[in-house]
Parts: C-alpha cells; sequence; structure tokens
C-alpha cells in the first residue's frame, strides 16, 4: 500500500508546484484558518464512510448473509491522497510555510461468527487525516497508521472512542458490535457503535433488499439514510443480464468552515441509483440521478470486466479485473470552495476469490474522482482512492 501512496503522489501536479517534496521536509503544525477546518471536517466525513460502521455495512454483514453457518476475519486499509492541501509551517523543507497535501487514511479490523439463524459481528476502525510534507513521509505515514490500528482493533470497546487533534492532523477511534437474527431469508441486525449509539439493517436475500440508518447517541438525527435492491441475481437469466441494483440514497453535503458567507447552501444530496452488472458476464453500467438540491445526471458509468469478476463464488480460486470509466457530475458547494461540475471519473479494480469450506477474499483497487467519494468529500476533485480487502473465513 505505501508503494502505491507513492505513485499516488506524481499524480496531482498541481500539489507538487507548492510542496516540498525532499525526503527530509515535514510539517512542523498547520496554520489556523478554512483549509485546516476543512481537513477537519474531512476526518469526520472520512469516519463515517470508511469507519466501523461503513464497514461492517459493506463488507462484513453481506458475508454473514450468505454463509449460514461461520467464523470470518476482514482487514480493510483505505488511503485518500491528495484530498486538499492546507497551509502549514515546515521543518527541513526549502522554505518555511508550505502548502502541505493532506490524505485521509481508515484501518478496519473485524471478526464475525454465525450458527443457524443467530450471529455477532464486530468491527473496530482506526481514521487518520494528516498533512505531510516530503513524498517518502507519506507512505512511510499510511504504513505506519495501518500497522498501529491493530492494537486498538483488539479491545476498542475498553477505550473511548472519538478524535484527538494534533498538530499536522486527526485521529479518531470508532466501534460497532451486534448480533443478527436470520428467520428464512430475512436478516435482521442490530448493534451498538461507539460514537454513535443505536444501529439497525436489514436485508433480504433472495431479492437483495435492504434498509441500513444509524442514529445519534439521542436518536435526535439520521447521520444518513440508504434503502432499496442491491445485487438481485436472477439464476434463470443471470449469465445474460447479470445482477441489478436500485437504491434511494440521502445523505448530507458538507456544511461551511470558518468564515461563511450569510447565504445559505444546499446542504443535501438525494440521488437514485440504478446498476446493471454483468451483461453478457462482460459489461456493466451504473448510473444515478439527483432530485435534491437540483435535478441532474450525478453518474454514468460503463465498466468492461473479466468473466468472472462478479461474486466470490464465482471466482473459483483465481484473479478477476475490471475497468470502468464515465463522468461525476457534483453540485456545487460553495461554502467549502467547490463550483461543482462533471468531472471525468475512472476505476481499475483487482479481485481474488475462494470459496468452500473455507474461504477467502482479496479486493485491490484505485479510483479516480469516483461518485461515492465526491459525494462525501466534494472537495477532493482530482484525488486518487487506494483501497485494499482482505477476508479468511471457515464454515
Amino acid at each position: 500500500m505505501s508503494a502505491l501512496l507513492l505513485l499516488a503522489l506524481v499524480a496531482p501536479a498541481s500539489a507538487q508546484e507548492d510542496t516540498n517534496s525532499s525526503a527530509n521536509c515535514g510539517v512542523d503544525k498547520m496554520l489556523p484558518g478554512t483549509q485546516q477546518d476543512l481537513l477537519l471536517r474531512a476526518a469526520t466525513d472520512n469516519t463515517n464512510l470508511y469507519g466501523a460502521v461503513g464497514t461492517a455495512e459493506r463488507k462484513v454483514l453481506p458475508l454473514m448473509h450468505a454463509h449460514e453457518g461461520m467464523a470470518l476475519f476482514s482487514y480493510e486499509q483505505h488511503i485518500l491522497a491528495g484530498v486538499l492541501q492546507v497551509p502549514a509551517q515546515a521543518i527541513g523543507c526549502e522554505s518555511a510555510l508550505i502548502m502541505a497535501p493532506a490524505d485521509l487514511t481508515s484501518s478496519n479490523w473485524a471478526l464475525a461468527w454465525s450458527q443457524g439463524d443467530v450471529g455477532v459481528f464486530y468491527n473496530a476502525s482506526v481514521t487518520t487525516a494528516q498533512a505531510y510534507g516530503g513524498a517518502p513521509m507519506r507512505g512511510l505515514g499510511g504504513f505506519i497508521n495501518s500497522a498501529a490500528s491493530i492494537y486498538y482493533g483488539l479491545a476498542a470497546p475498553f477505550f473511548p472512542t472519538g478524535s484527538n487533534t494534533y498538530d499536522n492532523g486527526v485521529v479518531t477511534w470508532d466501534w460497532i458490535a451486534g448480533a443478527e437474527v436470520t428467520p428464512g431469508t430475512l436478516a435482521v441486525r442490530a448493534g451498538y457503535v461507539g460514537s454513535r449509539g443505536a444501529y439497525f439493517q436489514a436485508s433480504e436475500k433472495t431479492t437483495g433488499g435492504f434498509i441500513a440508518a444509524a442514529a445519534n447517541q439521542s436518536f435526535a438525527e439520521l447521520p444518513y439514510l440508504r434503502g432499496g435492491i442491491e445485487r438481485l441475481r436472477l439464476d434463470a437469466v443471470v449469465d445474460v443480464i447479470g445482477q441489478s441494483s436500485a437504491y434511494l440514497r440521502m445523505m448530507e453535503l458538507p456544511g461551511s468552515v470558518g468564515d461563511a458567507p450569510s447565504a445559505r447552501a444546499p446542504n443535501e444530496l438525494d440521488t437514485f441509483h440504478v446498476a446493471q452488472e454483468g451483461l453478457g458476464s462482460l459489461v456493466d453500467v451504473v448510473a444515478a440521478v439527483a432530485w435534491k438540491p437540483t435535478p441532474m445526471l450525478h453518474d454514468l458509468r460503463l465498466g468492461l470486466h473479466t468473466p468472472d469478476f462478479l461474486g466470490i463464488d464465482d471466482r473459483y480460486d483465481s484473479w478477476q479485473f475490471r475497468g470502468m470509466a464515465g463522468i461525476v457530475n457534483m453540485p456545487a458547494s460553495p461554502l467549502v470552495g467547490v463550483e461543482g461540475g462533471v468531472r471525468p471519473s475512472a476505476r481499475l479494480e483487482a479481485v481474488y476469490g475462494y470459496d468452500g469450506s473455507s474461504f477467502s477474499n482479496v479486493e485491490l483497487s484505485l479510483k479516480y474522482n469516483d461518485p461515492e467519494v465526491l459525494t462525501l468529500f466534494p472537495y477532493a476533485e482530482n484525488a486518487l482512492d487506494i483501497y485494499m480487502l482482505i477476508q479468511f473465513g471457515q464454515e
């Protein structure tokens, strides 16, 4: 992962123009202002998407429903390189003041067990938002964050959740633990999130229907709401049309930071998503439209993959690959300095899977202007998203 991150640093040329890339260049402290405030906001958003709840929902709970009796170990590492730049006081650099590139990282350690109609799950996360000086230090920092997170992952419920702010960034700790009941094809999960409080999710195995929400400690707010049908596969036609998804998502846009203008900006991005993946076992079509804050085409992408890319049960001890490209259209977010508009979007993915009495799943990806990332980080235009997932299980 560190090597991939170093490669990512040469992609945004604008960042190199304002930053000393010497190996000895480091950040002493960030300078107060709007960019520092925005980085702190990015740290919170990073935790919401790639922290304990997001990872459990995307990568742990689906496997629990797919395997009726299992024990699972899961490790996930994510880096969003070049999310923004912040003015900083530097040490060991040619200039005492630099525009330092900032990266977001997350590390997740999960365990799950199910037997018959009952199961339990646990996931702990450490997320960071950090400004760097020289490129080598950025790669080393990502590696250190990943390695150190295992200590928190082993005993997260016994430690306080929350964030600590340092001179060059912020670190956040969180966890989720819960239980599931699976009568028939229905799966109902309830648990507790260290930083938020109650958590609930329900899904249906045959149709792929689901609804998920998280409440804060006082149940006064829903930080996100998403529901619909995901990855529906009809055996009679799956080889022809693949799998289908259709769902609604309601998500808050980033609010103001620093000295905000008095004009009120849109505070939600509400979208409807459809996807048909595996047409002819090779082609994917993904699209989304928004109706709030303004009606528009939000996402349109076309993908091409190897025949057994979709689904761990189709990979049979082999590597599979997918490439996807298209456009993403974002609304303006003036309170965080984003003009909005259409941007190119691309991703490359490699997956490995084996499914039997024991199973394994490995996922690697590089994403550029990914719609999901830009929805939560609209200021991360042209940033590179680096992702790795490793899972092992025993039935």
